[in-house]
């Protein structure tokens, strides 16, 4: 799979947090909601992975194993 950058967020400081936005194109390509809830994993390359969690529906949260989900992304770690 390759990459393709897609634009730049800058970050926003909520408490000891931080919170990172998705540009709005890939929100409504994706369908992703203000209140949808993401895991947050990292790789092997310094990678931030977020992947949206399923809807509480009784389906089951992914796995930390390799990810099929199609609405999972992976930023490069600020250092």
């Amino acid at each position: 799979m390759r990459e393709i950058l897609v634009g730049t967020v800058q970050g926003l400081a909520l408490s000891r947090s931080l919170a990172l936005t998705i540009p709005y194109h890939l929100r409504e390509e994706h369908g992703f909601k203000k209140g949808d809830r993401f895991a947050v994993k990292t790789d092997g390359w310094g990678r931030i992975i977020y992947e949206k969690l399923p809807d509480e529906r009784g389906c089951n949260a992914p796995t930390s194993g390799p990810s099929r989900n199609p609405d999972t992304y992976a930023m490069e770690a600020s250092r």
